[in-house]
């Protein structure tokens, strides 16, 4: 009882109102900061280029000059390509270009519409003039090399090899190419038309079911799958999420990447030892294996997820959830840490500047429980104002993105399987694992502050620590600043614990320099922790109160 008095003497002397309220502020300003960061650095969804009508009339008309030039088969049959390219080039340039639609599938169509288009009009040509001898000599004295045509967002290239060898086809090779092109023309077209994405889906479809017979390659099953569920439920938007998860599981399967033979690493300049490259290399397989496992849950139970996906990963399409916004308040232990250094780093040395040390140490209590309360006391308003700022995330983010998502499971790969948590929970729990190198922090500011009884030396140490802490990871990562690694023996670096847990690349790389992986940042931690706490106590218990 005697202790539970203690700690509630130190939150009634270190509260006040205006205190309150500016670190009320504070918590605001930065659950806002997060969220433009999220939005800034995270999954967002954009055009590789920019596009304009303007660009596309300068091409074509220049196209069109060009092949005024001369006139024979090719040009005649560029000439049948750009004129029925025109019109879906130009709507849907326009479509895309006022911002009317936020796919991206778009363009990838008008590429492939050129080339098949392309394919077609030499097929159609070869199909008018097969018995014709004189289109047959022209073309086997064409020169060989490729006719090639710019035309803003796509080619109509190699038109000249590609005549001559749709002139060598047989009768059967002839009418399974014009069959499928022409099926396949008519499909990007319309679907460019009415700006309907499953309709490109069902081209690409038959794509894959058309080089399967004419190379004999075995179909990839799951891609029919979801590219069949894609067209049988007639999604029209490749931004819808179901589409999203399926495009990043294609990408996934399967995906691995091997770590460099004990040679290829003897030629490269890489400093770290050979069995930290290859732990390096496994963590990433075994990440890739459990982002695949909870894509393919995710499609097999509809679901979204919140996995982190950056916005420079361009083979894959992505999105975001209110769950990505509000994990990012994991990140605010650092905002705390900071405010609970600048505003209790006088928690024991204020006690002699004012000279209530005297009073406090009359009483029956020894100094190791007034330490320990003090102890106590920040680490239950450091969680506290964490929970807090997570409060305020947690309002902003629904406001902002919807509430709905944020009281849907969290999907984990555990134990060989996907499971389904509760949102809340995991994230309380990771709150709890993030408190434990946050404590080595508020024991740095209660030996600080008993030690030296400094307040001004206690708040810039540990201010300046906190600050740090965010950015070994990227310093000895991307800058090659590997002299920074000895902090990773410290929990310094472990502060923002999120980086760790959700195995920020950052991180990843540093730990391939120093073989360091959790949880040896919760041990480090743990053992500095007690370590600076027996030195308070064993200093402070011998120290002469003077004043």
């Amino acid at each position: 009882m005697q202790l539970f008095r203690l700690i509630r003497c130190e939150f009634i002397k270190h509260f006040s109102w205006k205190k309150t309220v500016i670190i009320f502020l504070v918590l605001i300003v930065s659950c806002f900061g997060l969220m433009k960061m999220e939005s800034f650095f995270g999954s967002n969804r954009s055009y590789t280029s920019p596009i304009s009508i303007e660009e596309f009339d300068d091409a074509y008309q220049k196209a069109n000059k060009a092949l005024e030039e001369e006139t024979n088969f090719v040009n005649v049959g560029v000439a049948e390509v750009f004129s029925r390219l025109e019109k879906p080039y130009r709507d849907t340039i326009q479509l895309l270009g006022n911002g009317s639609t936020e796919s991206c599938w778009q363009q990838d169509a008008l590429f492939s519409l050129s080339s098949a288009l392309t394919r077609l009009v030499i097929l159609e040509q070869v199909q008018a003039y097969r018995n014709d001898a004189s289109f047959l000599e022209e073309v086997s004295s064409l020169p060989s090399e490729n006719a090639h045509y710019e035309l803003y967002y796509g080619t109509v290239a190699s038109y000249t090899n590609q005549l001559k060898e749709a002139v060598s086809l047989s009768l059967t090779e002839f009418s399974r190419d014009f069959t499928y092109y022409h099926e396949y023309v008519d499909l990007v077209t319309k679907a460019l038309e009415e700006n309907a994405y499953y309709l490109y889906i069902e081209a690409v479809y038959q794509t894959n079911l058309y080089y399967a017979t004419v190379f004999d390659t075995e179909i990839n099953e799951d891609t029919l799958a979801i590219y069949q569920m894609i067209i049988d439920e007639k999604i029209m938007d490749d931004s819808n999420y179901r589409v999203v998860n399926a495009h990043q599981y294609l990408e996934e399967i399967n995906r691995e990447i091997e770590a460099p033979t004990l040679e290829e690493y003897h030629q490269s300049s890489n400093q770290a030892s050979y069995e930290n490259v290859k732990t390096y290399y496994r963590t990433l397989n075994e990440d890739f294996d459990a982002k695949e496992q909870i894509l393919h849950y995710a499609i097999q139970h509809d679901l979204k997820h919140d996995l982190y996906y950056p916005s420079n990963y361009e083979s894959l399409y992505s999105y975001q959830t209110a769950k990505n916004f509000m994990n990012q308040g994991l990140h605010l232990i650092v905002v705390v840490i900071f405010i609970v250094a600048i505003t209790h780093a006088g928690i024991t040395s204020r006690e002699h500047d004012s000279g209530t040390v005297k009073l406090l140490l009359s009483k029956p209590v020894k100094r190791s429980k007034i330490l320990l309360s003090k102890f106590l006391y920040l680490i239950i308003e450091t969680f506290i104002l964490w929970l807090i700022a997570s409060l305020i995330l947690f309002v902003l983010v629904g406001i902002s993105y919807g509430f709905g998502e944020l009281f849907t499971p969290k999907l984990l790969f555990i134990g060989g399987e996907v499971r389904e948590i509760p949102y809340f929970l995991w994230y309380l729990g990771n709150m709890m694992v993030g408190m434990i190198p946050a404590c080595f922090f508020l024991s740095l500011i209660l030996f600080l502050s008993s030690i030296t009884l400094s307040t001004a030396l206690t708040a810039s140490v540990t201010s300046i620590l906190t600050l740090f802490s965010i950015m070994i990871w990227v310093l000895v990562s991307n800058f090659g600043f590997t002299f920074l690694k000895i902090f990773c023996y410290t929990p310094i670096p472990y502060l923002d614990y999120w980086m760790v847990a959700y195995h920020s690349e950052y991180y990843l790389e540093s730990c391939m320099l120093t073989g360091l992986y959790e949880p040896f940042g919760l041990m480090i931690s743990l053992i500095f922790i007690l370590i600076l706490y027996f030195l308070t106590v064993f200093i402070y218990t011998k120290r002469d109160i003077k004043n």
